[in-house]
C-alpha cells in the first residue's frame, strides 16, 4: 500500500475537488489518521487519492 502524503490541508482539499467531492472546511495539516478517515468516506482507495493528489 503506498504511503499516504503529508501536506497542507489545502493541498488535500484540491485533491478532494479533483475527485469530485465539495470540500467546506481546510485544516492546516490533516493527520494521516483523519486522511484515512476522509478517503475511506469519499469511496476512493489510497492509489487513487494519490492520483489525484499529484494532479
Amino acid at each position: 500500500m503506498p504511503k499516504l502524503p503529508r501536506a497542507s490541508g489545502d493541498k488535500h482539499a484540491s485533491a478532494f475537488k479533483e475527485a469530485g467531492w465539495q470540500v467546506n472546511h481546510k485544516n492546516k495539516i490533516l493527520g494521516i489518521g483523519l486522511l484515512k478517515k476522509l478517503i475511506e468516506k469519499a469511496g476512493l482507495t489510497n492509489d487513487q487519492y494519490i492520483r489525484y493528489f499529484n494532479k
